[in-house]
C-alpha cells in the first residue's frame, strides 16, 4: 500500500516543466492579436444590439464566430459569440437555428460552466416554444446543477422559472407554482425588482388558470406597479398582453384590446417576431367576439403565417383551434372543419394534449350546431377516450414520480458510499506521505510496520469486498420485490379506473338515451289519439322511473370507492346532512367532469347543475372565493 511508483516522480517534473514555460513571459499572448481584437469588438456589438435590433446583432455575432474558428485558439470567447448568434435567431424567432447553435456551445470541451448553464436556460424556452416539453424540463433541470455548481443565485432564478413555465404549459399548475414562489425567494434574496414583478405575472397567470381570478388580478396590479419603469421591454409587454386576457375572459373586449395593442406595440419596437404573432392572435378572437368576424379572421390568418414562417407547431396547433372557432361562430362549417383536423393533426405530431382535446371538443361542438349529430357522436365519444386516457397518464405518472423517489434515495445512497470511499482513500494516501518520511527516518522500522498494515489492509478490503457483494444483491432483491409489488398495484388501480370510467360513461349515455325517447315521445303525444296517447304516457312514466333508478348508482359507488375509500366519510365529516344527491355531484366532481357531463349523469339541466353546486358548497362552508373542485379533488 505504501510503494512509491517511479512514473509519478517524472510526471510531476512533466507537469513542472509545463507550468514553467506557460508561466514564462515570452509566451505568446493571443489576446495581443489583431483578429482577436477585432472578434472582441463584434461580440461587444452582438451583445449591445442583442434587444434593440436582433438582425444586426446576428450579423455581427456571426462575423465574430467566423473570425474566432479561423483564429484556431481555444478561448472563451468563442462560446461567448456562439451564444450571441444562438441569441439573436431566438429573438427572430428562429428557434430552429437558435438550438443548433446552443449544442454548438455545449459540444465545445474548453466552454466554460456559466456559458453551458445560460445555453441549457436558453435551450429550455426553445423546447419549450417547439412543444418537446420533457426535453425542456431536462435543459432546466441541467441549468439548474449548473448554476449551482458556480453559486449562481440570480441563474438558478432563471432556470427555476423557466422549469415552471414548462409544468404550468403541461397543465402541472401546483408544481408550476411551487416554482415560481422558489424563484420569488431568490428574486428577493438578490434584491431585484424586475425579476420581483415578472414573478408576480406569472403566478397570477396560475391563479387565473385555476380559477381564482382575484387573486389573479392582485398579482397582475403588483407585477405593473414593479415593471412600471421597465415599459419597453418584453417582460412589459408580456404583462400587458396577459392582463388584457383577464379583460377578455370578463367579456370586457374594449379593455382587452387596449392591452393587446399595447403590447403588440412594444414587441414590434424591440423585434420580437414571435410575440407579435401571439398579439395578432389575441386580438383576432377578441374582434371575432364583438362580432367583427371580417377583421378578426385577418388578425388570425397574420398570426397564423408567422407561426408557419417560424414553424413553431404549438402554436400553429393554438391558432388553428381559434381559425375553427371563429368559423364556428360564422358558420362556415367547412372552413371550421379544415382549421381544427388541421389543429388536431399538429396535436398528434407534438404529441400536445391540451391542443387536441380543444380541438377534438370543437369538432364535437361543430357537427352538433350544424345538425350532423352521427359525427358529433363520433367526435365525442373521442374526446370522452381521450379525456380518461389523460387521466389514466395522470395516475401513471404519480405511481413513477414514486418509483423515481425511490430510485433516487437508492442512488443518494450509493453516491454516500462512494464519498465514504474517497474519504478513506484520502486517509490512506496521507498515511502514504507520513509513511514516506517515516521509511526515510527509519527504513527497517517502517518497513516493518508497511508490511504488517498491508496484511492488515488485504484482510479488510477482502471483507469489505464480501460485505459490499451482499449489500448489492439484499437492495438488488429489495428493489425487484419492490417493483413488482408497484406494478401490481399500477395494473388493480388502472383496472379498477376504467372499471369507474366505463360505469360513469354507460350511465350518461343511457341517461341520454332515455331523455332523448322521453322528448320524443312529448312529442309525439299532443299528435295522437286518446289511445295512443294514455299509450304513451304509460311509457314516459316508465322511463322517467327507469331514469331514477339507483342500481347503477350502487354499482358506481361500489367502484368509486375501491379507488377512493375515505371519500364519502370525510364528506360526511364536513357535514352529515348531506343529502344522496349530494354524495352523488361530489362524487362526480372528483372525477373532474365538466358541467354538461354530470348535467347528463343526473339527469337535469346544466343550470340546475350549477344551482345543485352552489347549495354543495354552502353545505360544505365554503368561502365565496374558495374553489369546489379544488376542495373536493384534495379530499
Amino acid at each position: 500500500m505504501f510503494q512509491i511508483h517511479s512514473e509519478n516522480f517524472f510526471s510531476v517534473i512533466i507537469y513542472t516543466v509545463l507550468l514553467l514555460v506557460i508561466a514564462n513571459p515570452a509566451y505568446p499572448n493571443k489576446k495581443e492579436d489583431s483578429t482577436y481584437l477585432q472578434a472582441t469588438e463584434l461580440v461587444r456589438q452582438a451583445k449591445t444590439t442583442a434587444t434593440n435590433s436582433p438582425q444586426q446583432s446576428l450579423i455581427h455575432a456571426k462575423m465574430a464566430s467566423r473570425l474566432l474558428e479561423r483564429f484556431g485558439q481555444d478561448d472563451t470567447l468563442l462560446p461567448q459569440a456562439y451564444f450571441q448568434t444562438a441569441y439573436a435567431y431566438f429573438m427572430l424567432g428562429r428557434t430552429d437555428s437558435s438550438v443548433m447553435w446552443l449544442n454548438r456551445i455545449l459540444s465545445l470541451p474548453d466552454a466554460g460552466i456559466k456559458i453551458k448553464a445560460k445555453s441549457l436556460n436558453l435551450l429550455c424556452i426553445d423546447y419549450r416554444k417547439l412543444g418537446n416539453n420533457q426535453k425542456a424540463s431536462q435543459m432546466a433541470q441541467e441549468a439548474i446543477a449548473a448554476y449551482r455548481s458556480v453559486n449562481d443565485s440570480s441563474g438558478i432564478m432563471d432556470a427555476i422559472i423557466n422549469n415552471a413555465k414548462v409544468y404550468h404549459i403541461s397543465g402541472n399548475n401546483k408544481k408550476a407554482m411551487q416554482l415560481y414562489m422558489n424563484a420569488l425567494e431568490y428574486a428577493d434574496g438578490i434584491n431585484n425588482p424586475v425579476k420581483v414583478g415578472f414573478l408576480y405575472s406569472m403566478i397570477a397567470n396560475v391563479y387565473m388558470d385555476i380559477e381564482q381570478p382575484e387573486k389573479g388580478k392582485e398579482y397582475y396590479r403588483k407585477a405593473i406597479q414593479k415593471l412600471k419603469f421597465n415599459k419597453q421591454s418584453n417582460r412589459y409587454a408580456d404583462l400587458l398582453n396577459n392582463y388584457g386576457i383577464v379583460f377578455y375572459d370578463e367579456g370586457m373586449y374594449d379593455s382587452a384590446l387596449f392591452y393587446y395593442n399595447q403590447a403588440m406595440d412594444i414587441y414590434q419596437q424591440i423585434g420580437q417576431t414571435d410575440a407579435i404573432a401571439v398579439s395578432y392572435q389575441n386580438i383576432g378572437i377578441t374582434y371575432v367576439q364583438i362580432q367583427d368576424e371580417k377583421k378578426g379572421l385577418r388578425f388570425l390568418h397574420k398570426a397564423q403565417d408567422i407561426f408557419k414562417k417560424l414553424e413553431l407547431p404549438g402554436d400553429q396547433a393554438s391558432v388553428n383551434v381559434d381559425l375553427g372557432n371563429a368559423f364556428i361562430e360564422t358558420r362556415q362549417y367547412d372552413s371550421a372543419s379544415f382549421y381544427l383536423e388541421r389543429a388536431l393533426e399538429i396535436s398528434d405530431n407534438i404529441q400536445n394534449t391540451y391542443y387536441k382535446k380543444q380541438a377534438l371538443f370543437a369538432l364535437y361542438e361543430l357537427y352538433e350546431k350544424s345538425g350532423n349529430d352521427r359525427q358529433a357522436l363520433n367526435y365525442y365519444k373521442k374526446y370522452s377516450a381521450f379525456k380518461d386516457s389523460l387521466d389514466n397518464q395522470s395516475m401513471k405518472k404519480n405511481l413513477q414520480e414514486l418509483e423515481v423517489r425511490y430510485q433516487t434515495a437508492q442512488r443518494e445512497n450509493e453516491i454516500a458510499r462512494l464519498k465514504n470511499r474517497e474519504l478513506l482513500d484520502k486517509a490512506q494516501k496521507r498515511l502514504l506521505i507520513v509513511g514516506i518520511i517515516g521509511l526515510i527516518l527509519v527504513f527497517g522500522f517502517a518497513l516493518t510496520v508497511i508490511l504488517i498494515r498491508r496484511k492488515k489492509d488485504k484482510v479488510i478490503q477482502h471483507q469489505r469486498i464480501l460485505m459490499h457483494r451482499k449489500e448489492e444483491e439484499l437492495a438488488k432483491a429489495e428493489l425487484a420485490r419492490r417493483q413488482a409489488y408497484e406494478k401490481q398495484l399500477e395494473r388493480e388501480l388502472e383496472y379498477k379506473t376504467k372499471q369507474l370510467a366505463t360505469h360513469a360513461l354507460n350511465m350518461m349515455q343511457k341517461n341520454k338515451l332515455l331523455q332523448d325517447i322521453t322528448n320524443d315521445i312529448e312529442a309525439r303525444i299532443n299528435s295522437a289519439d286518446c289511445k295512443s296517447k294514455e299509450a304513451m304516457t304509460e311509457v314516459k312514466m316508465s322511463i322517467k322511473q327507469g331514469l331514477n333508478v339507483d342500481k347503477d348508482w350502487d354499482l358506481f359507488k361500489m367502484y368509486f370507492e375501491q379507488i377512493n375509500k375515505d371519500f364519502f366519510r370525510e364528506l360526511k365529516k364536513m357535514n352529515n346532512r348531506l343529502t344522496g344527491n349530494d354524495y352523488k355531484l361530489a362524487a362526480l366532481i372528483k372525477l373532474n367532469m365538466s358541467i354538461k357531463e354530470m348535467a347528463s349523469v343526473l339527469n337535469i339541466s346544466p343550470d340546475s347543475l350549477k344551482n345543485a353546486r352552489y347549495r354543495l358548497k354552502k353545505k360544505l362552508n365554503l368561502r365565496e372565493e374558495d374553489n369546489l373542485n379544488g376542495v373536493i379533488r384534495d379530499i
